[in-house]
């Protein structure tokens, strides 16, 4: 009787450090998740680069401060994206458009603002 006694024991004895091995798993996934999380939630989850730049594309052209910069006379002959931003090319003028990207808190799109600079002339010879 006490062969199996102390068997028995053994047998609790192991439960209980198998129980204590899936704790520390268990903490050890959590705190995993959590540090997952934490870097997630501070880097920048922009959308796709064509939803993106289309979004930013779109924002410079309902912007205010470029109808003031070219004024209504002129034509875009072009948009191209640069090291900084986008440099729109008119019948008569460049002008470049910096994005300024601001941190975020939170995943989603990013957040950014534009910074108008001075036209500059440019000489365009017709076709």
């Amino acid at each position: 009787m006490d062969v199996q006694f102390s068997n028995n024991k053994f047998a609790l004895h192991k439960i209980n450090l198998d129980l204590d091995n899936t704790k520390l798993m268990i903490k050890q996934i959590l705190w995993m998740t959590a540090a997952c999380l934490v870097y997630l939630s501070t880097t920048h989850a922009a959308l796709p680069p064509f939803y993106e730049s289309k979004k930013e594309i779109e924002s410079i052209l309902h912007s205010k401060n470029l109808e003031e910069k070219i004024g209504s006379a002129e034509a875009l002959l072009s948009i191209s994206r640069n090291r900084t931003g986008y440099q729109i090319t008119t019948n008569s003028h460049t002008l470049q458009i910096d994005l300024i990207y601001e941190p975020q808190q939170m995943p989603g799109p990013a957040h950014y603002r534009l910074l108008f600079h001075e036209k500059i002339p440019v000489n365009i010879q017709a076709p």
